[in-house]
């Protein structure tokens, strides 16, 4: 996992020195693919788990997920699949009175039974 962004210091100035990367090998995603919507899954390492709905769009390279039910003001989520070799990349931005960020997921995807 990436994540990185602008926050406000103490003076409300932007300062760009908040970045981290985090190895995160503990994270599970399961996507349940029914035409044109997604069914995903996110448990961490804690075991916490979150579900959300995105709608798939088929694109010549593979597909795009986009979260379907964000309510307004709530962080925008793209997962795109490149189905010739199972990679994936998930992120995520957002901006509130503190920062202006974004989070990146990337890894491979592996068929379940």
């Amino acid at each position: 996992m990436a994540s990185g962004g602008t926050r406000l210091d103490r003076h409300r100035e932007p300062s760009r020195r908040k970045r981290k990367w985090i190895a995160e090998s503990t994270n599970r995603w399961r996507i349940v693919l029914n035409g044109n919507v997604a069914s995903v899954t996110s448990t961490s390492g804690t075991g916490d788990s979150q579900t959300a709905t995105f709608s798939v769009e088929r694109t010549t390279q593979g597909l795009l997920l986009i979260h379907a039910d964000r309510p307004p003001g709530a962080s925008s989520q793209i997962i795109t699949i490149d189905t010739s070799n199972g990679s994936f990349v998930y992120s995520d931005q957002h901006t509130n009175p503190l920062w202006n960020r974004a989070t990146v997921f990337f890894g491979a995807c592996q068929p379940t039974t």
